[in-house]
């Protein structure tokens, strides 16, 4: 009878020590340069990275709600976020929207992962549309891009399995 009652207090104790991925975007802009930078922590250094907020940075679960009228029917809606910058007189359009792994769930896998993906454009004209759903471990990718006045996108890359790892 022991045994049956601690099983439930076991399944709670080891949901609440559940590794928890926080990715957090944030677009800075200068009169020069606009730059979008994504972060990623794990846990307890990943609420440390929520409370550093500033303007124009947004946590990736802010870009989706999710309504459910019973456990297996789910609806999601996108928020996208967009941030308009002057570069030496040009204007530059950022869209931040949430991006999900193929086969996301709001209560299966990778239920608790929201990634992002980023769009830059000059003008009308798209320069860059590049992110990650932060579930997959295939390839690599962004965690800044950067545009100047007059170039093409600048982007810094690492490995997407790094970028996942529980660190």
């Amino acid at each position: 009878m022991q045994r049956i009652l601690l099983l439930p207090l076991m399944l709670l104790s080891q949901a609440a020590f559940a590794d928890q991925l926080h990715v957090v975007v944030g677009v800075m802009c200068t009169p020069t340069q606009l730059e979008v930078k994504i972060e990623r922590a794990w846990n307890e250094d990943g609420v440390e990275l929520l409370a550093d907020w500033y303007p124009k940075r947004w946590n990736t679960e802010e870009l989706r709600t999710i309504t459910s009228s019973d456990e297996v029917h789910y609806r999601t809606k996108q928020h996208r976020k967009t941030v308009t910058c002057k570069l030496s007189g040009t204007a530059v359009r950022v869209v931040v929207q949430p991006e999900f792994a193929l086969r996301w769930h709001p209560v299966g896998w990778c239920a608790t992962r929201t990634g992002v993906r980023v769009k830059v454009y000059r003008g009308g004209s798209l320069l860059i549309s590049d992110g990650h759903d932060v579930c997959s471990e295939i390839g690599d990718v962004p965690i800044s891009i950067s545009v100047s006045a007059k170039g093409a996108p600048a982007v810094v890359r690492m490995p997407a399995t790094e970028f996942i790892e529980v660190q």
